[in-house]
């Protein structure tokens, strides 16, 4: 995190590893851009995927083999909620919206956050479903 004198700017690698185009290293992600891909990374990451850090992860993977109903997805809902407010200090959570897609067996998932250093909010959609 580097401090400036009117905001602070919030960095991460690009984990899709693409290529600076000047510096042919590899390319950063600043403030919204690089808090979404976290937020989505740590949606899609499951418990002991990530070496070293057993505790980080989303327990929503066990849930997409549920059938996809109003009551999964509440439970779909908090299960984001607690991992959002748990591992990533970067933001403040407005609302988890999940919207169950039946016949899919699916998720859509809208969450709606401020970055703590700002104040106006910044939105990710996702879709949760169940790979074979």
């Amino acid at each position: 995190m580097a401090h400036n004198t009117l905001t602070y700017t919030y960095s991460d690698l690009d984990l899709d590893f693409t290529k600076h185009a000047v510096t042919k290293d590899v390319a950063k992600m600043y403030d919204a851009e690089a808090i979404k891909k976290s937020v989505r990374h740590l949606v899609y990451t499951m418990h002991y995927e990530r070496p070293f850090h057993p505790e980080v992860g989303c327990m929503v993977h066990s849930l997409l083999f549920e059938n996809a109903t109003p009551m999964t997805a509440v439970a779909v809902q908090r299960t984001i909620e607690d991992t959002l407010n748990n591992l990533e200090p970067r933001i403040r959570l407005l609302d988890v919206m999940v919207i169950p897609q039946e016949d899919e067996n699916a998720y859509n998932i809208t969450i709606v956050f401020n970055i703590v250093t700002r104040n106006e909010p910044v939105e990710l959609s996702l879709m949760l479903k169940e790979v074979r």
